[in-house]
């Protein structure tokens, strides 16, 4: 396949090898020659480099198709020696369909570069750099590998060099290649690799495209060849790509979705994989797809429990997402306790097991048991008395018993409380509302009383709240309850 495409491009084109020196050693500074040019290309210059590779060829192919006979030639020259670059670096991650697409823009670029006048230093200099692009680019099409082993190969030195971009692109080629004539033991090895290498590298300065097309790409393959053993686990890489961008809000939920059940009926007994489903569930809550959320958490749990990785990011989500009473959350977050026996895991470290029961007694008093819940809080009190989640759950809880001395505990937790809230915001106002509350209860109408009138002379309107930022151990609050 790979060499009847050369072939097309080569008669095509009518390529010829240019022997033109280069004139820079070195890729040009970005924004070069910055006052003769427009925005546009300056714009395209930029995206290229800081490597987005796939927004800067989309906008360079925008910009050249938008010149005309009154585009400046050197704006021209820039623009086509940019997209060569790019298509040289891109060649080798883009399938049949699209090197044919890259021949057919090539087409289009080399008359019209080979048009521009060239009569000052300036123009025969982006002219020289014009004629080197196209001579890499000619090379890279002639010498187009069929043994995966030599992208393989580059694609370790660029490894090791640090240029991860081209590292991935190079072993999604190779495997590509490996996949062509049959191989698929070293096609899915390397596109593994390319996967996981794509999956660890920081991908936030990768556009929204790039990523979705690079999940596409997985999602592809893995079901192109399902009885491959490594096919559920490039899914799930193609899984990882799309998490973030569901939760930025740029990649549908639904989508996202759909993509979960299509695995589910793929590869119904891919345990191994399912950490990323993981994942996806606590990206749904945190859009607000509650019920979506839940239902997959809960069947995942059921289905395959938990590993130690797993379980500790859950609870990573579990502590943030119970600061505030979630009765559904709660419950899911009780089912995972249930289904991993953390307290004969050795490995877990003191503060592990800390954030452990702390999940467990958010969850357990969102769930509105009482006597459990006290049991775990009030020891982690002792630890963090200063968790404001802790020290209003507790209140809560204690406020609610005939007991007259639990009541007095509720008074002295929801006091810590308002002293670590932001004055004067809805959650200090509640606070105190509840102090006044349990005044009354425990027959203190005089200490209500006074509190009453204090806090009506300083806030006499209920003005908007405010977020609920601790304001410190030491702020200054009127506690005549104490």
């Amino acid at each position: 396949m790979t060499s009847r495409l050369v072939a097309l491009g080569l008669v095509t084109l009518g390529l010829v090898a240019l022997t033109a020196t280069p004139l820079f050693a070195q890729e040009p500074p970005p924004f070069f020659l910055r006052d003769s040019r427009s925005d546009d290309v300056l714009f395209v210059e930029g995206l290229l480099h800081y490597d987005l590779l796939d927004l800067a060829r989309e906008e360079a192919e925008k910009v050249f198709a938008s010149f005309d006979s009154n585009t400046r030639p050197d704006s021209v020259l820039v623009v086509a020696s940019l997209l060569l670059e790019i298509y040289d670096r891109q060649w080798y991650q883009e399938p049949a369909e699209g090197q044919h697409a890259m021949v057919q823009q090539i087409e289009k670029i080399h008359p019209v570069a080979t048009g521009v006048p060239r009569e000052t230093s300036t123009l025969q200099a982006l002219w020289s750099r014009y004629e080197s692009a196209y001579a890499k680019l000619t090379a890279t099409i002639q010498t187009a590998p069929t043994d995966y082993r030599i992208p393989e190969q580059a694609g370790r030195e660029s490894l090791t060099a640090g240029q991860n971009t081209d590292a991935i692109a190079l072993y999604d080629q190779a495997g590509r290649i490996a996949l062509t004539q049959n191989d698929r033991e070293n096609g899915f090895r390397l596109l593994g690799a390319a996967a996981a290498l794509a999956e660890k590298s920081d991908a936030s300065h990768e556009s929204v495209t790039a990523r979705i097309a690079l999940a596409n790409r997985f999602f592809e393959l893995a079901e192109t060849f399902p009885e491959q053993e490594l096919a559920p686990a490039l899914y799930m890489h193609g899984v990882s790509q799309i998490n973030p961008l569901v939760a930025a809000g740029d990649y549908p939920a639904d989508d996202l979705l759909d993509r979960v059940a299509r695995f589910v009926a793929l590869f119904p007994n891919a345990e191994q994989t399912t950490g990323k489903l993981y994942e996806t569930a606590f990206v749904l809550l945190a859009r607000g797809r509650l019920a979506e959320g839940h239902s997959l958490l809960t069947q995942l749990i059921k289905s395959t429990p938990p590993d130690r990785n797993v379980f500790l990011n859950s609870i990573d989500h579990f502590n943030q997402g119970l600061n505030h009473p979630n009765p559904e959350l709660a419950s899911v977050c009780l089912q995972m306790i249930q289904h991993y026996d953390f307290a004969n895991d050795a490995s877990l470290t003191a503060g592990q097991v800390q954030l452990i029961h702390r999940a467990w007694a958010l969850a357990l008093a969102a769930s509105g048991e009482r006597a459990s819940a006290l049991k775990l809080i009030q020891p982690l009190l002792e630890a963090r008395p200063q968790d404001l989640a802790l020290l209003t759950a507790a209140a809560g809880l204690l406020a609610e018993s005939p007991n007259a001395s639990d009541k007095q505990l509720a008074l002295g937790y929801w006091n810590q409380a308002a002293r670590l809230l932001e004055e004067g915001s809805q959650a200090w106002r509640d606070a105190k509302r509840n102090i006044i509350a349990l005044l009354r209860e425990t027959g203190r109408d005089q200490d209500a009383d006074k509190l009453q009138k204090l806090l009506e002379l300083v806030w006499t309107t209920d003005t908007p709240a405010e977020p609920d930022t601790p304001a410190g151990p030491n702020a200054t609050q009127p506690d005549p309850e104490d």
